[in-house]
């Protein structure tokens, strides 16, 4: 390759803040938003915009939890909805045509397909069926129901999945290149690998199918060390795995080597939000080592924070251009 791309695959918030407009009127207002992720894209040199940042709170909110959206930033779920298996059987699928939050979303991808599809790499990120259940249900309580109910366990999977099947079907014909499956809850920092492979990876392998019939790039991003599944999550199938900072790229490029390309891992709270920009470029370049000779992405380990200084962003581009020159 000769290149790193640069992909922070999470920008989508921290863009906002940046252009000073505030999530709620980002909704209202898609195509605004869009302009400015494409302003940001060519300032910091991207080669990939995430279409907006909202991947959790669609479902969450259309299937009736009450969500609290700050001006900056993600939203988050004000209280779980499934506090006994009865509650999972008044849920219904929702109707997508009335979320207003994706249906948002996919005015703001139609706009970006039309206006910059040839340019850079466009992608829209969305929950896994198993951190949505964490939503309706509550993390902890989740967590405790994988040790003492998992058939309960696996009844909300299916019911989350079929949520999550059907938007991914929705996203198909909006023109994006990729769709992002973000499953934090599946970290090694919550659950075993065991664990794992029991209640998130066969469906976000039925994910990556829908996604792949749609003629779209699957990347599959987990939150926290996921060092210990590295190979599992390889066998799901995505083109990209997006990392997190806990994991060493090093070790990931020897172990899953060319089976999938690698995405990350500059440290986002630790460099790019409170470090210096000699933080970022120093970890920047060090991630491009590591990654020689593999299929590799440049990017922050997970959402690039509101408020992380445009100088520390920057440096990113900046190493590339380092690592570029050194050859």
């Amino acid at each position: 390759m000769d290149q790193v791309p640069l992909y922070p695959p999470y920008q989508g918030y921290w863009a906002l803040a940046a252009a000073q407009l505030p999530v709620p009127l980002s909704m209202k207002k898609p195509r605004m938003a869009a302009d400015i992720q494409i302003r940001m894209a060519e300032k910091f040199g991207f080669d990939g915009i995430e279409v907006s940042g909202d991947c959790f709170m669609p479902p969450v909110e259309a299937l009736g939890c009450e969500v609290k959206q700050p001006d900056v930033g993600p939203g988050s779920t004000v209280a779980p909805i499934i506090n006994e298996r009865g509650d999972l059987d008044k849920l219904e699928i929702p109707d997508i045509r009335l979320d207003h939050r994706m249906m948002s979303e996919a005015v703001e991808a139609e706009y970006l397909v039309k206006k910059i599809s040839k340019e850079r790499f466009l992608h829209i990120s969305f929950i896994g069926p198993f951190t949505l259940v964490g939503e309706l249900r509550g993390v902890e309580t989740l967590m405790l129901d994988t040790l003492t109910e998992p058939d309960f366990v696996y009844d909300m999977l299916k019911f989350a999945s079929e949520v999550v099947d059907g938007y991914l079907e929705f996203m198909g014909p909006l023109g994006v290149d990729g769709v992002s499956q973000c499953d934090p809850t599946a970290s090694g920092s919550l659950i075993s690998p065991e664990y794992c492979n029991k209640f998130v990876l066969p469906y976000i392998k039925k994910g990556d199918r829908i996604i792949k019939k749609h003629g779209m790039i699957d990347i599959f991003h987990v939150c926290g060390d996921t060092s210990d599944r590295l190979e599992a999550i390889a066998d799901v199938g995505a083109e990209i795995f997006s990392m997190d900072y806990q994991v060493d790229m090093g070790e990931a490029c020897r172990r899953i080597g060319n089976r999938q390309a690698l995405l990350g891992n500059v440290r986002p709270p630790h460099a790019l939000f409170a470090g210096t920009p000699e933080m970022v470029l120093e970890e920047s370049l060090a991630c491009i080592e590591k990654a020689k000779g593999y299929r590799f992405f440049l990017g922050a380990g997970c959402d690039v924070p509101p408020g992380s200084p445009e100088e520390n962003v920057m440096q990113m581009s900046r190493a590339i251009q380092i690592a570029k020159h050194k050859k």
